[in-house]
């Protein structure tokens, strides 16, 4: 929805500048129908409809996400680390925790679960609070950024000082 606003506002500035007709820029794919004075954008390339036997494309079923990504998301430089909680340092906890992290199509973290405990919550909790301030180079499909799915570890490790 962004892109189409930024691409229209884009066109907008380029009409001023160049003279090109925005209602006929081959970008929009649309043409102004001529001879009414009530001006209508019309699809300048057929619409597939049920009549014609043209089945549309089925709608993306978001309780089975795509996950074919050509580029994955990878995370930037710098990012906050977990803190480990000084009571489960005293406590002797340890382990990995497993987050699977929802990014928008810029990379943002948007939502954080917790998709394996390591059956500590005080590390759980710590692991989720990081993550969400992270960022991400976003996924791509092709040259489209777009949103994404992954599962972060979170590794836990009390190291002796020595």
């Amino acid at each position: 929805m962004h892109r189409c606003w930024l691409l229209l506002m884009v066109l907008a500035i380029t009409q001023s500048l160049s003279g090109v007709d925005l209602l006929t820029h081959p970008a929009l794919g649309m043409s102004v129908q001529q001879g009414n004075s009530k001006q209508r954008p019309v699809a300048s390339r057929p619409i597939p409809s049920m009549k014609d036997g043209n089945e549309l494309p089925p709608l993306p079923d978001p309780e089975k996400p795509d996950y074919n990504y050509d580029v994955l998301p990878q995370k930037k430089p710098n990012q906050v680390e977990p803190v480990y909680p000084k009571a489960s340092i005293d406590a002797n906890e340890q382990g990995r925790v497993i987050l699977h992290v929802f990014l928008d199509s810029f990379g943002d973290v948007i939502d954080v679960k917790v998709h394996k405990s390591c059956g500590y919550k005080r590390l759980d909790e710590a692991a989720l609070a990081a993550v969400k301030q992270w960022h991400y180079s976003p996924a791509r499909r092709g040259s489209f950024a777009t949103p994404s799915e992954i599962l972060v570890p979170i590794r836990f490790i009390i190291r002796e000082q020595g």
